[in-house]
């Protein structure tokens, strides 16, 4: 929960920097502004390779992992951490 809600409010920040109205340009501003976006960017990933090299129908995973944002949170807490994932060992 704290998580979405560091995510909401760099929102506005994000937007302005978007639009061309960025703050001053102080490293940790712009640091604050880019780890929701570097997080949900690295995660999704993530997420979509294990889902295909691990899930017997990885096609939901995919679209989770490109459509909702931080859904890699649930895919790890889910399914990684408990130990619900299919494993191949070889």
């Amino acid at each position: 929960m704290k998580l979405l809600l560091i995510g909401i409010a760099a929102l506005p920040l994000a937007v302005s920097v978007v639009a061309g109205q960025s703050p001053e340009p102080n490293p940790l501003v712009l640091f604050v502004i880019a780890t929701p976006f570097v997080a949900l960017s690295l995660g999704a990933l993530w997420m979509m390779y294990l889902s295909t090299r691990y899930e017997k129908k990885p096609l939901p995973i995919l679209l989770l992992a490109m459509f909702v944002p931080f859904s890699f949170l649930w895919y790890y807490f889910g399914r990684v951490r408990p130990g619900k994932l299919r494993r191949n060992h070889h």
